[in-house]
C-alpha cells in the first residue's frame, strides 16, 4: 500500500487516513468473521450480502486480489450451487484479509511514527 498515493487520491491528512485505515481494519475483521460463520452454516445469502458489503471498502484501497475473490464469492454464493467452491473462496478471503490487516496495521505504525 502506497501511503502517499492513497493520501493524494483521497486528498486527506494523516489523521483522516489513520481513522479510515482503522475503520477498514475493524470492518474487514467483522465482515470476515460473519462470512466464516455463515459459510460454516451454509448460509449463502449472508455470505453474498457480506461479500458485497466488503467490496465497497476494498475498492477504495484498490485491493485487486481481494476484489476478485469477493466478486467471485458473491456470484457463487448467489447461485449456491457449489458449496465446496464457496467454502474455498471463503478460505482464500480469510487468508487475504488476515494478510491485509497485518499490512495495514504496519502502515498505520509507519504513519504514526512519522508524526
Amino acid at each position: 500500500m502506497n501511503i502517499k498515493e492513497l493520501k493524494s487520491y483521497l486528498n486527506c491528512d494523516d489523521a483522516f487516513l489513520i481513522s479510515l485505515m482503522q475503520k477498514f481494519i475493524d470492518e474487514v475483521a467483522e465482515i470476515t468473521t460473519i462470512i466464516k460463520t455463515a459459510a460454516s452454516n451454509e448460509d449463502w445469502k449472508t455470505v453474498k450480502t457480506q461479500a458485497h458489503k466488503m467490496l465497497s471498502s476494498v475498492r477504495i484501497f484498490e485491493m485487486q486480489e481481494i476484489i476478485a475473490v469477493l466478486e467471485k464469492l458473491e456470484i457463487d454464493a448467489d447461485a449456491a450451487k457449489n458449496p465446496d467452491a464457496i467454502k474455498k473462496g471463503v478460505e482464500q478471503l480469510l487468508s487475504l484479509a488476515a494478510q491485509t490487516i497485518y499490512d495495514i496495521t504496519n502502515s498505520l505504525g509507519e504513519i504514526k511514527a512519522v508524526k
